[in-house]
């Protein structure tokens, strides 16, 4: 069934445990919220790199268009910093906890996400 979501967006986060995984997919899900639309589970696909996928091409554009997504629940904030590829790897400076996108070609390729606590 996942096969028919051939248009993948990838993001960072330390640790996206079930409930957190299960609202990003809603999220992701909202069009009015994230942009975005049909698409598949996120799925883990190296160490802290998530990837979910859309059914429409023009639903990863518009998620894409917004480097910086915020999913708020309870009392959990996650902010999702969205990339086109798995290797685009944000970078931590030593002297802040703050996550850094290195800039490529195109700027929709920069995604990161991390978990704020509110």
């Amino acid at each position: 069934m996942d096969d028919v979501f051939q248009y993948p967006v990838f993001f960072e986060c330390p640790n996206l445990d079930g409930e957190s995984k299960k609202r990003a997919e809603l999220y992701f899900r909202n069009r009015r919220k994230s942009g975005g639309g049909d698409c598949g589970s996120i799925t883990n696909q190296e160490h802290k790199v998530y990837r979910i996928a859309f059914n429409d091409r023009a639903d990863q554009q518009r998620v894409l268009q917004k480097s910086k997504h915020e999913v708020k629940f309870a009392d959990v904030r996650l902010v999702l910093n969205v990339r086109e590829g798995p290797t685009c790897s944000p970078i931590t400076t030593p002297t802040t906890s703050k996550l850094v996108s290195l800039q490529r070609d195109s700027p929709a390729s920069q995604v990161s996400v991390e978990s704020v606590p509110n």
